[in-house]
């Protein structure tokens, strides 16, 4: 059974001896950070038009020009190197966009300001585009109303006609004769 038992522990030393020598011939190094590319590429695919005028000549000296276009596609690599300075001043810039809204009767101005990639501030500004029209209000009609005192009750019906009123009313009074009122006023102001 020792013989067995050391026949096991041989093959297990053989096989953990196999692991590390992959692993090391892996690239596998021990304490060391992961290789990384320093400069990302970018692939950019690019198409050129060109225009070649082609001159035939053609007997009696008339000269045609014909057009002819070559279709040519160009692949390279651009490297992109982030600069800084050039997105920091970019972030602390401040940036105006406005747009104009047109309605028939309304222009809408919106403008908004962009700050370090936030609403700074927002303002809505309008137009009338309307006619404007003065509308007077006279209050023509008739109303009908009661005045309440202490010591009497009076109704009254009133009609207004642009700077005049008109009123009839009557009064009661508590503990007295009544009594019949015509009212008639003009506006002043």
């Amino acid at each position: 059974m020792e013989l067995k038992k050391i026949k096991a522990w041989i093959w297990q030393g053989i096989i953990i001896i196999i692991i590390f020598a992959l692993a090391f011939y892996c690239g596998y190094k021990k304490n060391q950070p992961p290789q990384s590319n320093p400069i990302d590429t970018v692939i950019v695919v690019d198409t050129v038009w060109y225009a070649v005028e082609v001159e035939k000549p053609i007997p009696y000296k008339v000269i045609v020009t014909d057009t002819v276009y070559i279709y040519d596609t160009i692949k390279f690599k651009v490297p992109v190197p982030a600069d800084t300075s050039n997105i920091l001043a970019d972030y602390n810039r401040y940036f105006v966009y406005n747009d104009t809204l047109n309605y028939p009767d309304l222009n809408l101005i919106l403008e908004e300001v962009i700050y370090n990639n936030r609403l700074d501030y927002r303002s809505v500004r309008y137009q009338n585009l309307r006619e404007t029209k003065i509308i007077h209000n006279h209050l023509r009609g008739w109303y009908i109303g009661a005045d309440i005192t202490a010591m009497a009750l009076k109704p009254e019906i009133t009609y207004i006609n642009r700077d005049w009123a008109y009123s009839v009313g009557f009064d009661v009074r508590f503990n007295q004769p009544n009594s019949l009122s015509i009212g008639l006023k003009k506006k002043v102001f």
